[in-house]
């Protein structure tokens, strides 16, 4: 992932540090990031509720944690089903179903920003409000996010 991370970034003229690392402890001082991505990772660490603060330990004020996750669903039926997978899903491939990340990001001094809104501050002509359920939908079913990511825990894909 860090090889096709790294081409995209040299086809785009961007200068970025890409690194690998364990969420729940990463190896950098205190808002030494400008972005923290996490793609499908909050998932699968043994404790998000440790890597999103840690995230938040290593962003610079005003830095953007980005993620892509799938969470909980908010039917009953499937979340029955998640119920009944989440013993067998963690045992084979360390996936939590049932966690939302949502929960703890608020906690961690994070505010839930959807790609396409207005920025803070931001003076051109405002787009108009977003519909509420549409919007809480979609931060419920993914929190978006960009790029290639860093897998916790596991062993580091090619550099």
């Amino acid at each position: 992932m860090l090889a096709a991370a790294r081409l995209r970034a040299a086809a785009l003229g961007r200068d970025v540090t890409l690194r690998v690392g364990n969420a729940m402890a990463l190896e950098a001082a205190d808002a030494s990031f400008d972005t923290v991505i996490f793609c499908l990772v909050l998932c699968t660490v043994p404790d998000d509720r440790v890597a999103i603060p840690e995230a938040a330990r290593v962003l610079r004020f005003g830095g953007r944690l980005v993620a892509l996750e799938h969470v909980r669903s908010p039917n009953p039926l499937l979340r029955l089903v998640e119920r009944l997978w989440e013993p067998i899903g963690v045992r084979q491939v360390g996936d939590h179903v049932l966690r939302d990340p949502v929960d703890h990001l608020a906690s961690a001094g994070f505010t839930i920003g959807v790609p396409g809104a207005q920025p803070p501050g931001d003076r051109r002509a405002p787009r108009g409000p977003p519909d509420a359920d549409r919007l809480t939908r979609v931060l419920r079913q993914e929190l978006m996010l960009r790029l290639a990511g860093m897998r916790a825990g596991g062993s580091p894909p090619d550099p």
